[in-house]
């Protein structure tokens, strides 16, 4: 997502941003956000658990090329060259601080570690080695909070990572993961053997159920939250837990989640699981690049999809070409509808438009109904309004409002639906 240069970028602020002239949030959204409106699912998904892994494990099959990749470096162009970026206090960032991250990257030492590592904790995924925000103008449309221009994305604990080069103060690791490269704190990572690598991703894992769960110790002492996303490795069992051993900060621990929260990796694709999956996300706060650990429309979607064993890649625009794809190129918007009713499958059809991606979750109070992480839609007067969080809309939310023309409602943007098989 963040590999976008940034005249694109404003692009999505059409569909999924932010602080404006009006500036004010949706009082009622177009649906109830309570998952019993959703259609019973019926059909079950195969789904090709070894390929899901293979491609969320692949930054341990990394090789670092003789060759530095282009543009992987691409925040330092697209960032630092620029001087109108501000801090969460509405100061510009000054010219030292720049120069200081420019030569943090350490641009000429990547592929010095080359070396395999996991995570250790939620952690953040950022463009450039600090955790202070670059946001752009907070008094224009679509800036400010939490549009982090610095916010590549949030990972789960036992995320597994390849690990390029230190940053110039050593407390920064540049990564990549299975869908992008970024800065993340070294602390938060460990350093595995190429044995401990193999035999770790060469076992069982369970998968987080419903956001936000329990990890607790032996002693119910809880050790971390887990997101939906997170697979953590699976030993045993009994009636109330799953257990199993977690890399921790301090070494190997055993850990237990209950069964109610989680359950064995790719999770069972069925009514009563996705349902309790989703019932968990409704009301998120969203969060553009991972911003604060919270989501943004790709990372909800690539989480949630990937606890049933279907993996994703990170941005909008490459979720929109997995499977088979319809497009909706000269369409209006009676013929997207009638599109989406007659060939939309509920749960694993996704509905794609510049910068964003809605999951089509069937039809619900006979309105197609979608799940969606957004910030707003962009308003007559170049304002927005707001919704700002995971919920269930339909794609022609806002239609009753003076403020939002017709050609700014998301069914007017959708150009295209891709069902994943």
């Amino acid at each position: 997502m963040k590999k976008i240069i940034l005249i694109f970028i404003c692009v999505f602020f059409a569909a999924c941003s932010s602080k404006t002239p009006t500036n004010q949030y949706f009082k009622n959204l177009d649906l109830r956000q309570n998952v019993q409106i959703l259609p019973q699912i019926t059909e079950t998904l195969p789904i090709d658990e070894k390929a899901a892994l293979q491609k969320y494990f692949s930054p341990w099959h990394y090789e670092t090329p003789k060759k530095l990749p282009k543009d992987i470096f691409w925040a330092n162009k697209s960032y630092i060259k620029y001087d109108k970026f501000f801090d969460k206090s509405g100061k510009k960032h000054n010219e030292n601080f720049i120069n200081f991250l420019n030569n943090e990257t350490k641009e000429e030492n990547f592929g010095e570690i080359s070396g395999k590592a996991i995570t250790v904790k939620n952690s953040l995924l950022r463009n450039l080695p600090t955790n202070e925000p670059f946001f752009l103008d907070f008094k224009k449309p679509g800036e400010g909070a939490p549009f982090d221009y610095l916010a590549n994305s949030a990972l789960g604990a036992g995320y597994p990572l390849f690990v390029s080069h230190y940053s110039a103060s050593g407390l920064w690791a540049f990564v990549q993961n299975d869908a992008v490269w970024g800065w993340i704190e070294s602390k938060n990572i460990k350093f595995l053997s190429d044995d401990e690598a193999a035999q770790y991703q060469n076992q069982k894992f369970l998968a987080i159920l419903k956001d936000n769960t329990d990890v607790l110790d032996e002693k119910n002492k809880i050790l971390f939250k887990a997101k939906i996303g997170t697979i953590l490795p699976y030993k045993s069992e009994d009636k109330q837990f799953l257990k199993g051993k977690f890399i921790s900060e301090t070494g190997v621990l055993n850990f237990k989640i209950s069964k109610e929260n989680a359950g064995i990796f790719p999770l069972q694709f069925n009514d009563s699981n996705l349902k309790a999956s989703i019932s968990s996300l409704l009301g998120e706060k969203y969060g553009w690049g991972g911003f604060e650990g919270l989501r943004d429309c790709s990372l909800m979607t690539k989480n949630l999809l990937f606890a049933y064993g279907i993996w994703l890649p990170r941005n909008s625009k490459l979720q929109g070409n997995i499977g088979e794809i319809y497009s909706f190129y000269g369409m209006d918007n009676l013929q997207k509808t009638a599109q989406i009713k007659a060939f939309g499958k509920p749960f694993r059809t996704l509905l794609y438009m510049n910068g964003h991606i809605m999951l089509y979750t069937g039809i619900a109070d006979e309105n197609i109904a979608i799940l969606h992480d957004i910030w707003g839609l962009k308003t007559i007067d170049d304002g927005r309004e707001i919704i700002g969080q995971i919920a269930l809309t339909t794609p022609f939310l806002g239609k009753d409002s003076n403020l939002i023309p017709s050609n700014n409602l998301l069914i007017s943007r959708i150009k295209s639906m891709n069902i994943i098989r």
